[in-house]
């Protein structure tokens, strides 16, 4: 099978086939756990073409690294970096990425909210190596997010 028809991400420029679960497309945030909430948040973001974005941000977004994933089968992915793009005073700077999270389970679940309001739809994110990270749905609505939001500070 040809690198354009299968979900290898071997090669992170390689053209992935959108298939998963549904419930996994969203933008997905760590600070929406804490309580009280602090100005850092990290975010991970799935769009159904097979491409991402984790974000790390600190009184605004700071850094990021894109990604395209793969589901192999249902609650495994495998994300593969492509770039690191990093904010200082002038511009936003691009570098090489390295990160490669392959056989990564989830769990969709349901979270109580951090103030006890209702249930809010969470990730757990199996990242390797006894690392889990844990993400309550921000939204599901992508089209906003497509660009980094690095001008907006208070997202």
């Amino acid at each position: 099978m040809s690198p354009m028809n299968s979900n290898n991400l071997d090669e992170p420029l390689a053209a992935g086939r959108p298939i998963g679960d549904r419930l996994l497309m969203g933008v997905w945030s760590k600070r929406l756990l804490e309580s009280p909430r602090g100005p850092a948040d990290t975010r991970i973001l799935f769009w159904p073409d097979c491409t991402g974005r984790y974000e790390t941000w600190y009184h605004g977004l700071t850094e990021c690294v894109t990604f395209r994933w793969s589901m192999m089968t249902a609650g495994w992915v495998t994300m593969v970096g492509v770039d690191y793009r990093f904010r200082d005073d002038r511009d936003i700077r691009r570098e090489p990425c390295d990160w490669h999270f392959p056989d990564c389970r989830y769990e969709l679940v349901a979270r109580p909210a951090p103030a006890g309001g209702s249930e809010v739809p969470g990730l757990d994110l199996y990242l390797g190596g006894g690392r889990c990270d844990y993400y309550a749905l921000l939204t599901r609505e992508l089209d906003a997010y497509r660009v980094p939001l690095w001008e907006h500070p208070h997202g």
